[in-house]
């Protein structure tokens, strides 16, 4: 299984689409292009027909969810209230 480089994925969505835009990935792998697509704030659909590699990829994008969660909730608590 051969991954794609992130960074080109992310660049190539945030050229060909806007913000809520649905991104299709019929090969998805180990899902790299649903968590590009997350990170440019995109939906997405992918498909896998090796389920071992879907296992893997479904693993990445939950953990991938997880992370930029945290992250959100991180930043909202740094925002100090106006006063």
């Amino acid at each position: 299984m051969k991954e794609k480089p992130e960074k080109l994925i992310q660049q190539i969505i945030e050229m060909c689409t806007q913000p809520g835009d649905l991104v299709l990935d019929t090969c998805a792998g180990s899902m790299t292009t649903a968590i590009a697509a997350i990170n440019c704030g995109r939906n997405f659909i992918c498909f896998e027909k090796n389920r071992e590699i879907y296992s893997v990829g479904k693993s990445r994008v939950e953990e991938h969810m997880k992370e930029v969660e945290n992250a959100n909730k991180q930043r909202s608590s740094d925002v100090e209230p106006e006063q």
